[in-house]
């Protein structure tokens, strides 16, 4: 049973295999802060609670693409900052992992969308 700070990577006949997760652990679950580097080359670093991602955390995705926020049962969900590779980014409010109410804003800062409730206003 994995309890405390630790590696783990799993094997071959994982779901999950080639993935790796580094921090802490209780009753052979990720609990506590770490982080969870995927084959794809996605690494997510913060909170987990129960196996989840849950609190604040960071995802920086291969292509350049990068989350910074708040978790709940292992979705976005709360005050959260999406930024694309290309500069343009997203500042508002996630709910089950969806943008619910904020702005998109360009490179050079100038907002253009905005969204309320999880539906883009024209």
């Amino acid at each position: 049973m994995k309890h405390g700070h630790g590696t783990f990577t799993y094997g071959p006949s994982a779901p999950s295999a080639g993935d790796q997760y580094i921090g802490d652990f209780r009753n052979d679950k990720r609990h506590g802060l770490g982080s969870y580097n995927y084959k794809t080359g996605d690494t997510y670093t913060g909170d987990f609670d129960n196996d989840k991602k849950e609190g604040q955390g960071t995802i920086i995705f291969s292509n350049g693409d990068k989350f910074i926020g708040t978790f709940l049962k292992g979705k976005r969900h709360g005050l959260g900052t999406y930024i694309w590779n290309n500069g343009s980014k997203f500042v508002g409010w996630f709910k089950n992992g969806k943008r619910w109410t904020g702005k998109t804003l360009d490179a050079t800062g100038l907002i253009t969308q905005t969204w309320e409730n999880g539906i883009l206003q024209l």
